[in-house]
């Protein structure tokens, strides 16, 4: 689409949020699996920065995170809630995937989820809520996964890491020693 005052050429970004929003507005929040089917969506599009993660398991695993030793299942289950994302997140710089990679993160994230196959397609893996009796998928979902596909090549960041993210150091008196990222 072109702009009058600024020519056939103008480039426009999509904010990472809102590419998440056109999937995730389509889905049945009350379903059991929106809040695992949502996490896993930002994991098809977003990793966390290597050295930052390792960071964050060290201080979690030997206890200096929060005082509590964590095993390798407590921090698997920390991981799928929404209470990673609060307290930890902002200890780790989020880096987006390359397109392809998003494209097939998000077939492979489609199946996971969805209730029904057609013939012919891979055989689907996600379930009936037991109490609504309904799919997490809605009949936009389908159309929401397919438009982010093709749009998903808009979503690169426009600045290499270390200038997408700003450090701050730890506090001299914090016990887990990791930056905090803005």
């Amino acid at each position: 689409m072109a702009y009058k005052d600024f020519g056939n050429d103008l480039e426009g970004r999509l904010g990472s949020f809102h590419f998440a929003q056109r999937i995730i507005r389509t889905l049945q929040k009350r379903h059991i699996h929106c809040c695992f089917a949502t996490n896993m969506l930002s994991n098809a599009v977003h990793f966390y920065n290597q050295e930052d993660h390792e960071n964050l398991l060290i201080v979690s695993k030997d206890g200096r995170l929060n005082g509590k030793k964590h095993s390798d299942e407590d921090v698997a289950e920390l991981k799928s809630t929404k209470c990673f994302r609060q307290r930890c997140s902002r200890h780790l710089r989020k880096e987006t995937r390359s397109p392809n990679v998003i494209q097939e993160k998000l077939d492979e994230w489609f199946v996971r989820f969805k209730c029904t196959a057609s013939d012919g397609s891979l055989p689907a893996g996600g379930r009936l809520d037991p109490i609504s009796k309904e799919a997490l998928f809605t009949s936009e979902t389908k159309i929401a996964v397919t438009n982010c596909k093709e749009t998903c090549r808009h979503l690169q960041d426009p600045l290499p890491l270390n200038e997408m993210h700003g450090a701050m150091p730890a506090n001299s008196n914090s016990p887990h020693g990791l930056k905090e990222c803005l």
